[in-house]
């Protein structure tokens, strides 16, 4: 008999917080959304888990999927309630759906921009055509993109996240990104009931003012790598999940 482990539940030690001195709190954003020791009991607020994304059959039959860039605003909870300004995809306020990819399936993709500004989508990890790796290259707002793909490699978990130029950080910290799972039937037999105990995490530091907006790029030092006052999964700032047990007889 084997007990198979799959971990989807991270603890992340954060640390603590102690206010000296008011003033400073206000202007230092290391005590954004945290004015107290975080112990275990703060990893209260349930865990996001996005969803998968809708799935349509076209004429022809490929599996179609719509992505869609949106503003939009998300709170992060932890220490607090407020709501940042966010990007998301196709209605989510942070992050986008999970997009699940089959091997040897014909794919087709339409990305719709709803931003204030250009933006585009990279299959980050996937093996694909240069029109299809940075799908609607500089794609103005208002407008869409559809590319066709047949995915052909092992199973895999991806990304696609924003490649536009000058842009791609700050629409990535602000939201813009989304699991990909890529299928191709030969993988072994693991937990795999989405969203029970087949859970995608997706861990990001992100740095919040005081009043809870999402800081980037304020320093010169930035310039040379951000660094977050917080950890995020799935965009929650202390999250929690219960999970079932599992075990595997051969």
């Amino acid at each position: 008999m084997k007990r198979i482990l799959r971990v989807v539940v991270v603890l992340v030690p954060l640390v603590a917080c102690h206010r000296d001195d008011e003033e400073e709190a206000r202007h230092d954003p290391d005590f954004a959304l945290c004015d107290e020791p975080v112990a275990a009991e703060a990893f209260s607020d349930p865990l996001f888990v996005p969803p998968l994304a809708t799935a349509m059959m076209t004429s022809d039959g490929a599996v179609h999927y719509d992505l869609t860039a949106q503003q939009t605003t998300h709170a992060f909870k932890g220490c607090s309630t407020l709501r940042a300004d966010t990007l998301g995809y196709s209605g989510s306020e942070y992050l986008g759906p999970t997009i699940r990819l089959t091997r040897g399936t014909l794919t087709e993709v339409t990305v719709a921009n709803r931003l204030s500004e250009a933006t585009s989508v990279h299959w980050h990890g996937l093996k694909t055509s240069a029109n299809v790796d940075i799908t609607g290259s500089h794609l103005p707002a208002g407008q869409s993109a559809t590319v066709r793909f047949t995915p052909d490699q092992p199973a895999a978990t991806l990304w696609l996240h924003p490649h536009e130029h000058m842009r791609t950080g700050e629409q990535i910290f602000r939201g813009l990104a989304s699991v990909v799972i890529l299928d191709d039937g030969e993988q072994p037999t693991l937990p795999h009931t989405y969203g029970v105990d087949d859970i995608p995490l997706v861990i990001q530091d992100r740095r919040f003012t005081p009043d809870g907006k999402l800081d980037y790029l304020t320093y010169d030092e930035d310039n040379d790598g951000m660094l977050g006052n917080r950890i995020a999964v799935n965009g929650i700032i202390h999250p929690q999940k219960e999970v079932p047990r599992a075990r595997q007889i051969e």
